[in-house]
């Protein structure tokens, strides 16, 4: 979902801390070194890798306000393993065989040995940003601990949903502000914390990442139904498969009772099938519809960027472009 050499110099200097940190902890258990180098991209031949746009939005967070921006390293570092720990754990929740174009880890190694090794890891993201050497460790770790409690919750009401038939908008919004949004949040944040930004520019950084945090779960979305599976990996409309109840899916439900009856049956959606679903939500307008929404926490992320950069006088513009091209053609 973004360039993949959008600031590389960036990425890979944090990835080598990243990986040193990571596996210097597992030095005396090789078999665990060996499920983390696996799921994190670090085993040759190296697969493709997560993107790390969580400690990237960290560190350029950061360096808003100091060079020295290599001081957030520990909470991206911190951030970018919590994050991992949910993909190993949401995996197995969610029975998904492949993570980037390789077996899941559970798939490869083991449910239990996997489960083990997503506890180890939220353990270690607690151990690397409790030993961040900031100026205000207790903010730290309090907004670190606050993000993680946010994505289990979301993650919890996501499971939740899928028994239900029907959902709310606006449930729906509040799982996703807990889910994926924290994590952008908790970002924005740590990366002011660590190089002593003030309150309230912690907040309205915050409040950043929150509509960011919301677009980019909108935008997963949408490719979930209309993404071009040449670029997504994902055959076409996979979210209706696998009857998700992703936002332009719910959309869908409360405008045609049809289309509800279809997706809440008992009976799988035929692959067959999700060519005339996908016609039918374009005939609703939930295509442009969902595109118009998630252009709406742009706007109001884009001026809150404008704000930060005209009240406070930063200069946000590398912050800005990286986050804005997450979204590309929109």
């Amino acid at each position: 979902m973004q360039p993949k050499n959008f600031y590389p110099d960036l990425r890979n200097q944090f990835e080598g801390y990243l990986e040193d940190t990571v596996l210097e902890a597992t030095q005396a258990h090789p078999l665990l070194q060996e499920m983390i180098s696996y799921h994190f991209g670090w085993s040759e031949p190296k697969p493709s890798a997560g993107k790390r746009l969580r400690p990237i939005i960290t560190l350029l967070s950061a360096e808003l306000f100091s060079q020295s921006f290599t001081k957030a390293y520990p909470a991206a570092a911190a951030l970018e393993v919590l994050h991992n720990y949910t993909l190993i754990h949401d995996d197995i929740e969610d029975n998904s065989p492949m993570r980037h174009g390789q077996p899941a880890l559970w798939k490869k190694y083991g449910i239990p040995q996997a489960i083990n090794t997503g506890d180890f890891l939220i353990s270690l993201a607690a151990i690397i940003i409790n030993n961040a050497k900031v100026g205000r460790p207790d903010l730290l770790l309090s907004t670190f601990l606050d993000a993680g409690l946010e994505v289990t919750k979301g993650q919890h009401d996501d499971i939740r949903f899928e028994s239900l038939e029907t959902v709310t908008e606006k449930a729906y919004l509040g799982m996703i502000s807990q889910k994926t949004a924290a994590l952008f949040i908790a970002a924005m944040k740590l990366g002011a914390i660590s190089v002593g930004a003030n309150h309230t520019v912690i907040k309205l950084l915050g409040e950043i990442g929150y509509q960011y945090g919301i677009a980019y779960q909108m935008f997963d979305d949408h490719l979930g139904i209309w993404g071009d599976p040449g670029k997504t990996g994902k055959p076409a409309g996979i979210d209706l498969v696998e009857k998700k109840k992703s936002y332009p899916i719910l959309l869908a439900i409360q405008m045609d009772a049809g289309f509800a009856a279809e997706i809440s049956g008992d009976s799988s959606v035929e692959e067959s099938c999700v060519a005339e679903l996908i016609n039918r939500m374009n005939q609703l307008g939930i295509r442009d519809l969902s595109k118009i929404r998630l252009k709406q926490h742009l706007e109001i992320a884009n001026e809150k960027l404008y704000y930060l950069e005209v009240e406070h006088s930063l200069n946000v513009m590398r912050l800005a472009e990286y986050l804005n091209s997450l979204f590309p053609n929109n």
